[in-house]
């Protein structure tokens, strides 16, 4: 019997999306509930890899490269606009944590586009967008650090990714989107970050069509 390499399996891609802004106050309780369910995650599936298929933006997506980092988790880095653009938007210390998962990252790319491109041109937050539907398109699992808060059709932010996982809301140039509901992936997570602090806890699991936290409270 031949010996399967856990190099050639298929990998388990877990999708990032987040906020920029994390409170200060929170970001060591967010940073160990994505560890620890990175964690549990690579022990329930001990013959698959864990990828994470992230675009490394400034906090939340930061955020969880570094947890993945410490447990050893490879990268797949999905960036919405050239690397010498797209870095003008961190802070100096952010860049440096940047670099440094571009350098780590098996396959660093710019996101291609899903939707049409508008009259009006190819536009910064068109090419944010067309990351974020990247993203959600090819994750199992969607890791999402959210306030809760709704999204607005056409924007490019996380509540918009954690929309485009549940619902499918954005317009492929070609074939039909993808939700929760008609993939076949088994379950997309969100973590959520009120802005009033970590009062929901560290992840919710879609069930039934809702959103619920981790107490089960909907």
């Amino acid at each position: 019997m031949s010996i399967v390499k856990a190099e050639d399996t298929i990998p388990i891609l877990v999708g990032i999306t987040g906020h920029r802004t994390i409170r200060k106050q929170d970001y060591d309780a967010i940073y160990t509930s994505v560890k620890t369910e990175l964690g549990k995650l690579r022990n329930r599936c001990p013959n698959s890899r864990v990828v994470l298929l992230t675009s490394l933006a400034e906090g939340g997506d930061l955020l969880c490269a570094e947890a993945a980092a410490e447990l050893d988790i490879p990268l797949i880095v999905v960036l919405p606009d050239e690397r010498d653009i797209y870095e003008k938007d961190f802070s100096v210390e952010a860049k440096e944590r940047f670099d440094f998962h571009c350098e780590r990252a098996e396959q660093l790319f710019i996101a291609p586009f899903t939707e049409k491109v508008p009259e009006s041109g190819i536009s910064r937050a068109y090419r944010f967008r067309q990351a974020g539907i990247y993203v959600v398109a090819h994750s199992h699992i969607l890791l999402a650090l959210w306030d809760g808060g709704p999204g607005t059709a056409a924007a490019c932010g996380t509540a918009e990714a954690v929309d485009f996982a549940l619902n499918g809301s954005y317009q492929p140039e070609k074939g039909a989107a993808l939700s929760a509901e008609g993939s076949n992936s088994d379950f997309y997570a969100a973590g959520r970050t009120d802005r009033r602090g970590c009062r929901y806890g560290a992840f919710s699991r879609k069930q039934r069509g809702v959103m619920e936290d981790s107490a089960g409270n909907r």
